[in-house]
């Protein structure tokens, strides 16, 4: 095996076994606070204390992984993991019943942690694979997080059945064999910088994603999309509910997007290749298409076929857009532009679910499968480029220089 493939071997496990425990501690924390306090607002500030501070880390996390070693932020960011997780387990065991706001804390800090470990990895990938690989170490990568999906969501409510400290306990072993893995890692190899270094502002991470039509139109679109799918998954949700659909299904239904999504992360560095800069449109399209499947059956199997899809085709359109990122980002900026894109697609989440649930209030389920997929019709021929499309394949790393 060569000297590469190790690395991203090692990269890969350990980074699957933490993703993993920590899907596992995240799904487990809502039903922790909940049965800690019979509050259902508990539950919802649980999952936001383990979302937003994630989210909002990513500007910070780029900068520093620009400027530091990539490898010692990870074995930081995984060691401090293993800290919290020790933490959230013993007070679990020796408390019982220990104070929710101790246990957000943690959640905060924790995401804060995974936040830095996920932008120095992303940003560390080119210097550990060839360029020749990138887009197959990428489908790799997101193949990784559909599967902590599809496994770590059951097996954190399965943990928690079994007692309450155990999904923290899984997740400080995870974190742990994350660590032996980074430990045995090669240093990264410091390619030679570019332009200003390290000393570019925020506002030039920004403007290297906006220069580049392929990035500016998928980050556009991902954004838009992420406010539309959770309020998706819960019109399907209401939907199967109302028409009696068995608990057994519902579940399959919500795990539908993660098996469409590993199945797109496995076809996706073909199609994204040959696809090219049409990629954010026939994502677009293709979304609507299967919205429009909704609310013209308007039964929960559609939704089933149509939930699968929208993973198969998100797979390929993170896939095209990270590859893309990696080939035409300066090195000392990739981690800038890294945490630009994941706070700007990710920011509109958080508020998706709560628009849908007043939008299935007053439009009802179909009304709502509807509204989406106008809206997913505008957002597809917004993308599509009409005249003539850009390549998306430059030869060289890119560097815009900030505007003054």
């Amino acid at each position: 095996m060569s000297a590469w493939r190790r690395d991203f071997a090692l990269l890969w496990a350990g980074s699957a076994v933490a993703q993993l425990g920590r899907t596992g501690t995240a799904t487990a924390l809502p039903l922790l606070a909940l049965g800690l306090t019979g509050s259902p607002s508990a539950a919802g500030w649980a999952a936001a204390c383990g979302t937003l501070p994630h989210l909002l880390a990513h500007v910070p996390a780029g900068r520093l992984a620009d400027r530091g070693d990539q490898r010692r932020i990870m074995l930081w960011s995984q060691s401090l993991r293993l800290v919290f997780a020790f933490l959230g387990a013993g007070a679990l065991l020796l408390l019982g019943h220990p104070p929710v706001s101790g246990l957000l804390l943690l959640a905060a800090l924790d995401g804060t942690a995974a936040a830095f470990y996920a932008v120095a990895e992303q940003t560390a990938l080119p210097r550990v694979v060839p360029t020749r690989s990138l887009d197959a170490a990428v489908s790799r990568n997101e193949l990784r997080l559909h599967l902590s999906l599809v496994l770590g969501r059951p097996l954190g409510g399965l943990l928690y059945g079994t007692g309450r400290a155990f999904p923290y306990v899984a997740d400080a072993l995870a974190s742990a064999t994350a660590l032996l893995t980074l430990v045995f890692l090669r240093p990264f190899a410091s390619p030679a910088r570019r332009g200003a270094g390290p000393s570019g502002t925020l506002r030039e991470a920004v403007m290297c994603v906006w220069s580049d039509p392929f990035q500016r139109r998928s980050v556009a679109l991902c954004a838009a999309t992420n406010a539309l799918f959770p309020a998706v998954l819960l019109m399907l949700l209401v939907l199967a509910e109302r028409q009696g659909t068995p608990p057994l299904q519902i579940g399959v239904l919500v795990a539908a997007s993660g098996a469409g999504g590993a199945v797109g992360a496995a076809v996706a560095p073909r199609w994204a290749d040959r696809l090219g800069a049409a990629v954010p449109a026939v994502c677009g399209w293709g979304w609507a298409a299967l919205i429009l499947l909704v609310t013209a059956l308007h039964r929960p199997e559609a939704g089933m076929i149509a939930w699968a899809g929208v993973g198969l085709l998100g797979s390929l359109m993170n896939v095209a857009l990270a590859a893309q990122r990696c080939r035409v980002t300066s090195p000392d900026l990739l981690g800038r532009v890294t945490g630009v894109s994941a706070l700007a697609t990710g920011a509109t989440t958080p508020f998706g679910a709560l628009a849908g649930g007043y939008a299935i209030t007053f439009l009802g389920t179909r009304g709502v499968a509807a509204a989406v997929t106008i809206a997913l019709v505008c957002l597809a021929a917004a993308v599509t480029p009409w005249r003539r499309p850009a390549a998306r394949r430059p030869r060289a790393a890119v560097r815009v220089p900030a505007q003054v």
